[in-house]
Parts: C-alpha cells; sequence; structure tokens
C-alpha cells in the first residue's frame, strides 16, 4: 500500500482566502487524478491530511474512489489493511492561525483523547500523525515563524501521550509522519520506529 502522512495538494498564494484555496486544490485534484492513479500503480492510498490541505479529505478520498482509486482518509479512525490498524492524525501544533488543521494546545486535547482511547482499546500497528513527535525528526533550522533560529515544531500533546497515556503494551509498531521538510529520516523512540517521509518516498515493511 502507499501511505501518505500530509500536504497532498500545493501552496495556494494566499492561504486568508480559505474558499480560493478550496477552489485551487480541487481543480488541482480533478487535473492530476489520472497521474495520481498511474503513480500508485493499482496500491490503495491510506492518508492523512496535512496543514496545506484545505481540500475536505473525505470529499478527496470520494474524489479518488470516484475514479477507481482505493482510497481511505485515515483521520481519527482505524483502517484496517490484511491484519494491519492504521489510524490518522492530521493536527499540527498552532503556528499563526492561517494553517488547515493547527490547534492549540486546548483544542488538541480532545482530539488527543480519542486517541489515547482508541489506542488503549484497539491495537494501532502504524500511527499516521501529520506533526512529528516532539523532540523526535522534528528540528527545523530556522523561518520566519521561530525568527531564523532552529526549533523543535513537534508536537508535545502526542509525545506525552505516547509516553505516559498509551499501555505500554499497546503503543504501535511504527509513526509516519510529515510536515518537519528538514528533519526528514528514520529512526527509533523508546522501541517504536519512526519514519519522517516529508520530503522522500521511503520503503517500510510492517
Amino acid at each position: 500500500i502507499v501511505v501518505h502522512s500530509g500536504d497532498f495538494f500545493p501552496d495556494y498564494y494566499d492561504r486568508t482566502n480559505v474558499v480560493k484555496v478550496m477552489e485551487f486544490q480541487y481543480q488541482w485534484l480533478e487535473e492530476k487524478i489520472l497521474d495520481i492513479k498511474e503513480w500508485l500503480g493499482g496500491k490503495p492510498l491510506f492518508f492523512t491530511a496535512g496543514n496545506h490541505d484545505f481540500l475536505n479529505a473525505d470529499f478527496m478520498a470520494q474524489r479518488l474512489n470516484a475514479n477507481d482509486i482505493v482510497a481511505f482518509n485515515l483521520a481519527e479512525q482505524v483502517v484496517t489493511h490484511e491484519g494491519v490498524n492504521f489510524y490518522g492524525f492530521p493536527y499540527i501544533p498552532y503556528i499563526n492561525g492561517t494553517w488547515s488543521y493547527e490547534k492549540t494546545l486546548n483544542d488538541m486535547t480532545p482530539h488527543i483523547d480519542r486517541l489515547v482511547e482508541q489506542s488503549n482499546q484497539t491495537y494501532i500497528d502504524v500511527l499516521v500523525p501529520h506533526a512529528p513527535i516532539y523532540g523526535c525528526l522534528d528540528l527545523i533550522v530556522g523561518n520566519k515563524y521561530s525568527n531564523f533560529q532552529p526549533e523543535h515544531i513537534g508536537s508535545t500533546a502526542l509525545a506525552s501521550a505516547l509516553d505516559f497515556r498509551i499501555n505500554r503494551d499497546m503503543l504501535p509498531q511504527a509513526i509516519l509522519h510529515g510536515h518537519c521538510h528538514e528533519s526528514h529520516g528514520v529512526t527509533m523512540r523508546n522501541g517504536i520506529l519512526v519514519s519522517n517521509a516529508a520530503t522522500v518516498q521511503r520503503v517500510i515493511e510492517i
């Protein structure tokens, strides 16, 4: 299968006009559907939306499926494929209010609570968040949002959930994320394989 961890769409120059952004992304999707189908080569697409993705993710999955592409929006639900459970988490720490899926810590809480509850009830083999875990493959070299200083941009809420709230025997085998372009790579964190494929493609066996 192909797992996409978000930022499916190219940028639109004015994110403050959400309607225009969605129109742009819808048009891009319609123009690229045949290319996407060829790229997938018959493999199903499991995806989590990212902060660049303003088009409704369920609608995107519907449009792909209508064109004979097997696609699943993983957001906050368990999707099972050949005995492997996947769960998506599109939310990112707040940046400046102009991005999709960005949440303050308080607004992130109910989504983290849902992830923890689901993880402790049903084993999730592969967690697919868009944002990285704080302190793990999440270092940026600096941009205008951090006054061009190095900064960790991962989710502290996600790190806390994994470290303190999800039962040890229910932690996922793998976490596949994106978001942080500068820190793409693969590492192990507390026995969990963590992959940041923000700017690359990577083959991982589960």
